[in-house]
């Protein structure tokens, strides 16, 4: 007798494969994303052992970064310039709210 599991056969793994796969364009391999962001491989590795950077999936040896996780942590790192800050303050006075400023001097 001859038994099989689900997922063993060609017609269940090529659904199965159609429903786990992401669009390539979706995911950035390793190479991608360092080639992006002007960093080494091995900083991304690093990144990863420290829980640090943009979300990843690892199939078996596989990494893969979302694009959505990638936009999602350089946004971020975004960091204010007295410019976007200055807006903002002119803004909240528009709106009645008072400013504080802090004085790191003192």
């Amino acid at each position: 007798m001859k038994t099989t599991t689900q997922g063993t056969s060609p017609e269940n793994t090529s659904s199965v494969k159609r429903d786990a796969t992401l669009d390539d364009k979706e995911l950035l391999s390793e190479v991608e994303l360092a080639r992006r962001l002007g960093i080494t491989i091995r900083c991304l590795q690093q990144w990863r052992w420290q829980r640090w950077g943009p979300a990843w999936i690892k199939v078996g040896r596989l990494v893969r970064y979302p694009r959505a996780e990638v936009a999602a942590f350089l946004e971020r790192q975004k960091v204010a310039t007295a410019e976007s800050r200055r807006e903002e303050i002119l803004t909240q006075r528009k709106r009645g709210r008072p400013h504080t400023v802090v004085n790191v001097n003192a």
